[in-house]
């Protein structure tokens, strides 16, 4: 299966250590595959835990992603 490009949404650390709110991955369409393919092209995540969001509900690894999906990545929020 051919990769697809996925736009990824970053948000709190994640877009400050990447320098944007949004970036680009080339990846199969479960969410392990587009983690893994994140961690490839910015390692400086890597060490930063965060959570996917698919069409604005949480995902496990082992989910597909639709094509077209709306992607985010949250990381740990803490609050009151």
């Amino acid at each position: 299966m051919e990769p697809i490009q996925h736009t990824v949404l970053l948000f709190g650390q994640l877009a400050e250590k990447c320098g944007s709110k949004e970036i680009v991955v080339a990846a199969d369409q479960s969410a392990a595959a587009v983690i893994e393919a994140i961690h490839e092209a910015y390692p400086v995540l890597a060490d930063i835990p965060f959570r996917v969001a698919v069409n604005r509900k949480l995902v496990d690894i082992q989910d597909e992603i639709p094509q077209g999906a709306e992607i985010a990545l949250l990381p740990p929020f803490s609050g009151g």
